[in-house]
């Protein structure tokens, strides 16, 4: 079975991500049904007997809403391995990050606890890069996408975002530094699974 990997291990080794978990989302159409409501009132038996009727009212669709065309310049990638820090703590457990060619990444990890961003790398596609993090348990991140627009728009529209299933904890056991190995694309026997999440929740 091919999945995203992760292995853990000291110093100088490292482990794998691995899978995707999609989840679907169902649709609700609501449809507006116009009726006809009759009401007839007779008189007297000897008198003529008259019928109202009352039409339903008709309904103009409004416009649907256009999306505003996306119109940032495109940007020259960042140079592989580039690291952005959100966090003064001391960077000396290892994390290794594998990628495949095709698409670029941005690599984030947010703390488990309080769900603020500790660090990203920017990993060009087919690059593989190894970076330093501060000891903690860290929820890991990524966007992807072929174009960049900056650490704004990411790779713009188009940008796809997924999240790793679990959590990763950096220690030190008094004798060496414990980190992973994270693989961007799916691997034979792959051990980690990750899920798509919007835009906001990156």
């Amino acid at each position: 079975m091919l999945e995203p990997a992760v292995i853990a291990s000291p110093k100088p080794a490292f482990p794998k991500l691995s899978g995707a978990a999609w989840s679907w989302i169902g649709i609700v159409v609501i449809g507006v049904v116009a009726w006809l409501v009759n009401n007839s009132s007779s008189s007297r038996p000897s008198s003529s007997s008259a019928s109202r009727s009352s039409t339903a009212p008709s309904y103009s669709q409004a416009p649907k809403p256009t999306r505003p065309q996306f119109s940032e310049p495109q940007l020259e990638l960042p140079p592989s391995g580039e690291v952005r820090n959100y966090s003064a703590k001391d960077k000396v457990a290892p994390l290794q990050i594998r990628s495949s060619s095709g698409s670029n990444y941005l690599v984030k990890l947010n703390d488990s606890t309080t769900g603020q961003p500790v660090m990203s790398v920017f990993v060009r596609g087919g690059q593989t890069e190894e970076i330093e993090v501060p000891l903690g348990t860290y929820v890991v991140k990524y966007a992807s996408g072929d174009q960049w627009y900056g650490y704004t728009h990411l790779f713009g529209p188009s940008t796809q975002y997924s999240k790793a299933d679990r959590t990763f904890t950096f220690s030190f056991n008094g004798y060496q530094y414990s980190g992973y190995t994270v693989t961007l694309y799916k691997v034979r026997n792959g051990n980690l699974s990750t899920s798509r999440i919007g835009a906001g929740d990156f």
